[in-house]
């Protein structure tokens, strides 16, 4: 019986220490993405929507537009890691403004990306399909987001983990609370 009550103890500290672990990784996989991308400055490229519209960059920043938060996904990417990156910010979309959120996929062809589109529930958003993006951060293989100013310079890199929400909607909010203007959701 104490054997019993002493192989549990020790699998419940194994959990807690996992945990841990967990929210190591994705601290020190965002302090890395963040200094290495920090500062960068982006090519204005060109980028095709949907409906295969070229678009600058730069065209999806309105008159007075300060920052933009694009989420960057692959077909390659793992799917719930995807799904959990565009829920974690379409969460947010009352704070961020849609206006200010840009969708920038990356798929072999738009036929596949735009059934995707609507899988995610992001076919009515600023969606693009584009492979040339040249930023550190899509070395890590998953999702990320990227707050840039109008002038396409990173401000913040986030990695979202779906392995610790509680930690991403934290760093979610404090983004949104710097960036982006805040409602009394958030409050």
């Amino acid at each position: 019986m104490a054997f019993h009550q002493y192989k549990k103890n020790v699998a419940i500290q194994m959990e807690s220490l996992l945990k841990g672990t967990d929210k190591l990784i994705s601290f020190r996989t965002n302090m890395i993405a963040d200094i290495e991308n920090c500062n960068a400055q982006l090519k204005d490229i060109v980028v095709r929507d949907s409906l295969n519209n070229t678009h600058y960059l730069s065209d999806f920043f309105k008159h007075g537009q300060k920052e933009i938060i694009l989420c960057r996904f692959s077909e390659t990417n793992c799917e719930s890691c995807i799904n959990y990156s565009i829920r974690t910010l379409l969460q947010r979309s009352n704070v961020i403004g849609n206006d200010n959120m840009l969708f920038l996929g990356t798929y072999r062809n738009n036929k596949l990306f735009n059934r995707q589109k609507v899988f995610y529930g992001i076919d009515t958003l600023n969606t693009v399909n584009t492979a040339e993006f040249q930023l550190p951060a899509e070395s890590f293989g998953y999702p990320y987001y990227v707050i840039v100013d109008s002038t396409l310079q990173v401000l913040k890199t986030f990695v979202p983990n779906k392995g610790t929400p509680l930690l991403d909607n934290e760093c979610i909010d404090l983004i949104c609370k710097r960036f982006f203007s805040l409602k009394d959701e958030l409050l």
